[in-house]
């Protein structure tokens, strides 16, 4: 910001996990809802519009970035002021044009995933949740989420790597040999975030420390792409929901989580926009 890298008008915040704990990109989701709603006066998420960027972890495949965030990883290109442009630049610079196509709501990236698309393949005036995938090879499915949508253009179904002929079983590879690939970038409306937020409250809902800590912890470290999302997919089921892997552990807080975030979540549905890469 000193530097005029970043727009006044704009604000930004870091948010780590709490005291050291590895809380999973879902409780990273958390604690930044958490720190939108205290910093705005807003647990209702209405007239905002954020970006969250998830960016901690180990980055095991490029260790030599996780110390400074894997979101600040070089890119091969300079910038027009003379500077190497980072996975932050290029985020910011694809991103720039979504908020005036979408309504309140908080858009959530993956912090070592580089997006590259024309914004105006988002319609206007988009008032719904979404997710953006790509269609890529059925081969490369084993190693992403796939989603599949309905007639209607929701997502009715999620998987999390599976084999290129297992896809193919489940009817999410096209006539073309490709399945919509999970980019990570997911879009939240106000009206779910305000729900969502009760799960970090008090029975008098208030965001305490210790209401926060119950969900956002070592333990449960839920994930935003299977806790969070599962529950929003048109087909899933509950039982299924409960059978599905976790990122860290099975625990039986857990399992109580699930029970609250699918009747959290439920009501929900959530629109694919597959999108074309620039």
């Amino acid at each position: 910001r000193a530097n005029g890298f970043l727009p006044n008008a704009i604000h930004f915040g870091v948010v780590p996990d709490p005291e050291g704990e590895r809380v999973g990109n879902g409780g990273a989701m958390l604690g930044a809802m958490r720190y939108v709603a205290e910093h705005s006066g807003r647990s209702d998420f209405r007239n905002l519009k954020t970006m969250v960027l998830l960016s901690s972890g180990d980055s095991r495949r490029v260790p030599q970035y996780s110390a400074m965030g894997k979101v600040f990883s070089p890119v091969p290109r300079e910038l027009p002021n003379g500077r190497p442009s980072t996975l932050f630049d290029e985020m910011m610079m694809t991103m720039i044009g979504v908020p005036q196509k979408t309504n309140h709501g908080m858009l959530i990236l993956s912090g070592d995933v580089m997006l590259a698309f024309d914004s105006d393949q988002i319609p206007d005036n988009l008032d719904e949740a979404f997710a953006i995938a790509f269609p890529e090879p059925a081969k490369m499915g084993a190693n992403h989420g796939v989603f599949l949508n309905n007639e209607y253009g929701y997502i009715a179904k999620v998987w999390h790597k599976q084999k290129a002929e297992v896809l193919g079983s489940y009817g999410a590879v096209d006539n073309e040999g490709c399945v919509n690939i999970d980019t990570g970038a997911v879009f939240f409306t106000a009206k779910m975030l305000e729900n969502l937020y009760r799960l970090i409250c008090n029975d008098k809902g208030q965001c305490t420390q210790e209401s926060f800590h119950q969900i956002v912890n070592n333990e449960i470290a839920p994930s935003l792409y299977v806790d969070f999302f599962y529950p929003l997919a048109a087909e899933s089921t509950f039982d299924g929901y409960m059978a599905e892997k976790p990122e860290g552990h099975m625990s039986s807080e857990l399992i109580k989580m699930r029970e609250s975030v699918w009747h959290i979540l439920r009501p929900f549905r959530i629109r694919l926009l597959r999108l074309e890469l620039s």
